[in-house]
């Protein structure tokens, strides 16, 4: 399964990226967020490893993150592994104008 969402960011490009690009703001934009645990590489770059722990009720979900491809804001793209799931997931950013950006996500599942 595969698909795409995007949304516009009245905010120019750079001010968008900074706290994104920022494991700190996680807990921000993704449900049931705990931590994250770096496991090897650099943190956030390409090659990295990161164990993300996710608390949804009663249930825990661990995963491991590696980041394919960083080139921010052209490409991040990231292989998410779980016991009963894959997916990659790319983000790009399009500047709009000096004000607006388009935050796009593509994600597929296998």
């Amino acid at each position: 399964m595969k698909f795409t969402c995007s949304v516009e960011i009245d905010l120019p490009v750079e001010k968008v990226v900074r706290p994104f690009d920022n494991d700190e703001n996680l807990i921000e934009w993704q449900d049931g967020f705990i931590r994250i645990e770096h496991i090897s590489a650099i943190p956030g770059e390409s090659g990295a490893k990161s164990r993300i722990i996710f608390q949804t009720g009663k249930q825990k979900m661990e995963l491991i993150e590696t980041i394919l491809v960083k080139n921010i804001p052209n490409e991040k793209t990231g292989l998410h592994e779980y016991k009963h799931m894959v997916n990659t997931m790319t983000s790009r950013f399009i500047a709009m104008g000096e004000n607006k950006t388009r935050y796009v996500a593509q994600i597929e599942y296998s």
